[in-house]
């Protein structure tokens, strides 16, 4: 190929993308609402609190532990053997 072909290409090529760059975004359509009420709470026999917050709207289950306890080794876990 000779470079006036190379060069007639690639701007071609460069014309097309800046193109299809101009086009706008889509107008972002109104938030969802929702409405997540009061949890309801209780402790199971070992301690641990439970909060529960039913919403049949999202068919999604999500949770966090947190333990409060800083972790130490016991045993032959504390030497390193190398």
């Amino acid at each position: 190929m000779s470079k006036k072909s190379i060069i007639l290409l690639s701007s071609l090529f460069l014309t097309i993308i800046m193109q299809a760059q101009d086009r706008k975004q889509p107008v972002a359509g109104p938030a969802p609402k929702i409405n997540i009420k009061k949890p309801e709470t209780f402790s199971l026999p070992n301690g641990l609190k439970v909060l529960v917050v039913e919403n049949h709207k999202l068919p999604r289950v999500s949770y966090n532990l947190t333990i409060d306890n800083t972790p130490y080794a016991e045993g032959n876990k504390k030497e390193w053997t190398i």
